[in-house]
């Protein structure tokens, strides 16, 4: 038998291989997917004016529940001298949530999402006052904006907040602290001016499924507005969404 022969058999039996692996992780994992943001207009009975909100649905296409989910937002932007940043735990909302404004009651820090079934996560809010907020439920004593001179910011600082959100490790966003100074509001003309550079959900579960989903952030008509760009889908998303089909 030649060498090519050889290596032609090598790599069908690494790619038959490959595809029984995740076959097999299809039904020992869960698999979350996150594909749109929707902007929710809320209408509050006891004002005139109107606020809305911006939620994230998280699908899990895996064949075994995503348990006790818990989501971060982080956002890094810039304005003249000044640097913004945001890293907050944001809660799942009930459907009873989905259809009533503003009651603590339906919000929760982590959720278990079953196979095929999809759960959804409010990342920010803008008040009937137009003040802009990410969604600070889970620590609402928590500042939910922290500033910094730009000239005291280094690249490497905004690595190890990155970080401390990519790895769900609070010490490396506490030990960074001492830079930064805290504001609980940023009015929609203060968010207007500013340049995002950075802005992403993450979800980890406690069964070990992580999902990261980069934003495009946008102000239309006053309100702010995120997109989630239509995932690349690899090579190991579609084998995993053809498994969940044929069967």
């Amino acid at each position: 038998m030649s060498l090519l022969s050889l290596l032609g058999e090598f790599g069908l039996s690494a790619s038959a291989a490959f595809v029984a692996y995740l076959t097999w992780n299809v039904y020992q994992s869960p698999y979350l997917t996150a594909e749109s943001a929707e902007k929710n207009v809320v209408i509050y009975s006891d004002k005139d004016d109107t606020g809305s909100h911006s939620r994230l649905t998280v699908k899990n296409i895996g064949k075994i529940p995503a348990k006790n989910c818990r989501a971060n937002l982080w956002m890094y932007g810039t304005r003249e001298n000044e640097a913004i940043f945001s890293l907050m735990p944001v809660p799942w909302i009930s459907r009873r949530g989905q259809l009533i404004a503003n009651d603590s009651g339906n919000f929760s820090e982590d959720a278990t999402i079953g196979a095929g079934e999809n759960a959804v996560l409010q990342i920010f809010r803008q008040t009937s006052t137009n003040s802009v907020v990410p969604e600070n439920r889970i620590n609402s004593g928590d500042s939910v904006w922290l500033l910094a001179d730009l000239s005291d910011v280094n690249q490497n600082d905004v690595d190890l907040l990155t970080d401390g959100v990519l790895l769900n490790d609070e010490r490396l966003v506490r030990d960074n602290d001492a830079n930064f100074r805290s504001q609980n509001g940023m009015s929609i003309e203060d968010f207007e001016q500013i340049e995002w550079e950075e802005a992403f959900v993450r979800v980890e579960s406690s069964n070990g499924q992580v999902l990261k989903v980069p934003l495009r952030i946008h102000v239309s008509d006053g309100r702010v507005e995120f997109q989630v760009d239509p995932p690349l889908q690899s090579i190991t998303h579609r084998i995993i969404t053809s498994i969940r089909r044929a069967t």
